[in-house]
């Protein structure tokens, strides 16, 4: 725990009006030249939730992400990660917890339980594709204003080793990386939308320089280009929005069940597959997460 924390949280205000609920966001993410693409749509549940699909390249479950957010610390205080398995029930892969009291960020992952210490506020998780930063960037008071946000990722040489175990001896298993750096560059336009242009950096995205295009009516990212991967399954990262659409509720748990169904035909089995995903399960306690593995490209921690 520390106090020594900074924050530009008052750059920032609450806009409710900001929050279309039921509108989907289709991006691809992938490296910054295209390759290795993933369809990830968002579904904005309520003004403090964000659902999430990811379909990867390579993985034989999709995963389904869940985000809730404080208006008092515009950051994600929330995140559970799930696999969507053959019956269309889920299997927990990750909880992840914000505690603007203790100032810490903790994910709990296989019944080992992994802290960072906070060093500035909103904190945004890398691994998340930036998505809880992308849906806080329209709150921004200022949209010209030079602000910074804090990072925190998973530290991959940790997890990606020999003999990583969660409920072993390991440290250092999440980082706060530290400040990211965003700066307003002027007006630009990304596929003819009306956009202004960012220029990310600093020791929270790994001292490497990318650049991002917020749509100026409606605040949110049209894409997001930095060198630093946010998974060592990419080797750049890249989050290009492709369309926009609204659903209710009904409407979003078909389209995941249609996604679904198409991944298991591609891997020749759909049998049990009821047509819709099956009501989202209690959380598990903390601590009590169940092993499960991750798909092909998708380490286990968002």
């Amino acid at each position: 725990m520390t106090d020594g924390f900074t924050s530009s949280i008052h750059l920032f205000e609450y806009q409710p009006e900001k929050i279309k609920i039921g509108t989907v966001y289709h991006y691809v993410k992938s490296n910054i030249d295209g390759t290795n693409p993933a369809d990830v749509s968002i579904y904005v549940a309520s003004r403090q939730r964000v659902e999430v699909l990811k379909i990867e390249q390579g993985s034989t479950l999709p995963a389904y992400v869940t985000a809730d957010f404080d208006w008092e610390s515009f950051s994600a205080v929330r995140l559970d990660s799930w696999h969507i398995i053959e019956d269309g029930s889920l299997r927990r892969q990750l909880e992840s917890h914000l505690s603007r009291e203790n100032n810490t960020y903790t994910a709990y992952l296989e019944g080992g339980i992994f802290s960072a210490d906070v060093g500035h506020y909103p904190l945004h998780n890398y691994n998340f594709d930036f998505i809880s930063f992308n849906f806080i960037f329209r709150h921004l008071i200022d949209p010209e204003q030079k602000f910074a946000i804090g990072v925190v990722e998973p530290n991959w040489d940790v997890i990606l080793s020999p003999d990583f175990s969660p409920t072993g001896e390991a440290t250092d298993v999440l980082r706060y990386k530290g400040k990211a750096l965003i700066e307003f560059l002027g007006a630009d336009t990304y596929r003819d939308v009306d956009c202004r242009k960012y220029r990310i950096s600093g020791e929270g995205m790994d001292e490497q320089v990318g650049f991002f295009w917020a749509n100026i009516e409606h605040g949110h990212f049209e894409n997001f280009e930095h060198p630093h991967p946010d998974n060592p399954a990419w080797d750049s990262f890249k989050f290009d929005l492709r369309s926009i659409e609204y659903m209710t509720l009904a409407e979003w748990k078909e389209f995941i069940a249609a996604r679904h169904k198409e991944m298991l035909e591609r891997n020749g089995s759909i049998d049990g597959l009821d047509g819709e995903i099956n009501d989202q399960p209690r959380p598990a306690a903390c601590g009590q997460i169940k092993k499960t593995a991750a798909p092909i490209g998708a380490p286990p921690f968002c």
